[in-house]
């Protein structure tokens, strides 16, 4: 039976440079109209972005929908206060996900603490601008367009300290 992949992709068509993660989730897909989900769960689920993703992607020929877990007025999470987790994750992959890892000083220290402690269990923390493809739970590939960017391992070792451990990466745009 071919493995399905489900590909967790973050950075990408809001503020980089470039299209190479778009253009690499697209060539995955492997169709002419793939179906794109987008989660705006970091932002919020701001309207502006998530009309600018249905905009990036339905000229690009795909068919579009998003997931909101939020209904918020404003276009970010900061009068909320800091990250929290959300513990109760949609069940693609096994285990949580910290997006934007390396993107706000308070992300990995945070994930990192709500692993340690319990909150969360281990999982996958993304830097922006890298991408990790996955078929049926397991990690096939890392790919990034921006140097120094990849996907993280965290987990509660043996002697219950938390580890973390970058995954090896394919630069893509070279």
């Amino acid at each position: 039976m071919p493995r399905t992949p489900t590909i967790a992709l973050l950075g990408g068509f809001s503020d980089d440079p470039d299209t190479l993660l778009d253009d690499f989730a697209l060539e995955r897909a492997g169709r002419p109209r793939p179906k794109v989900c987008f989660l705006p769960t970091a932002s919020g689920d701001a309207p502006g972005y998530v009309e600018k993703f249905h905009a990036t992607f339905a000229g690009r020929g795909c068919e579009t929908g998003h997931l909101e877990l939020f209904r918020r007025t404003v276009t970010g999470l900061r009068p909320f206060g800091p990250p929290v987790p959300l513990a109760d994750g949609l069940g693609l992959l096994p285990g949580s996900l910290c997006p934007h890892y390396d993107g706000e000083p308070e992300r990995r220290p945070g994930y990192l603490a709500a692993v340690n402690d319990g909150a969360l269990p281990g999982g996958w923390a993304v830097d922006g601008g890298a991408a990790g493809v996955f078929a049926d739970g397991c990690l096939v590939e890392v790919v990034t367009r921006r140097p120094g960017a990849t996907l993280h391992r965290v987990s509660v070792g043996g002697d219950g300290s938390v580890a973390e451990v970058a995954q090896p990466v394919r630069q893509l745009g070279t």
